[in-house]
């Protein structure tokens, strides 16, 4: 029995209108089990490791934004899947 192939999704968390990066949003693999997450550091930015390969949702929330919600994000192993998120107020 192989183990499931993994990679690594990051990327940084922004406010869409001033830019600025967002410690603290939450970044969650839907559907995974036990739940996959990580928060943002003080600079946005997130690495999400261990997310299996193939066609995985990322949703992203920030007390007092929008809810980013991104389905369907085809993973390949062998590199990061880079994923850059602008949140709405």
């Amino acid at each position: 029995q192989t183990g499931t192939i993994t990679t690594t999704v990051r990327g940084v968390i922004t406010d869409k209108q001033s830019q600025f990066p967002l410690p603290g949003a939450i970044v969650i693999l839907e559907g995974s089990n036990p739940v996959k997450a990580i928060a943002t550091d003080i600079n946005g930015s997130y690495r999400l490791e261990g997310v299996p390969v193939g066609r995985q949702t990322i949703k992203v929330t920030m007390l007092g934004y929008d809810t980013g919600y991104y389905p369907n994000l085809l993973l390949n192993s062998g590199k990061d899947f880079e994923l850059n998120i602008q949140l709405s107020e």
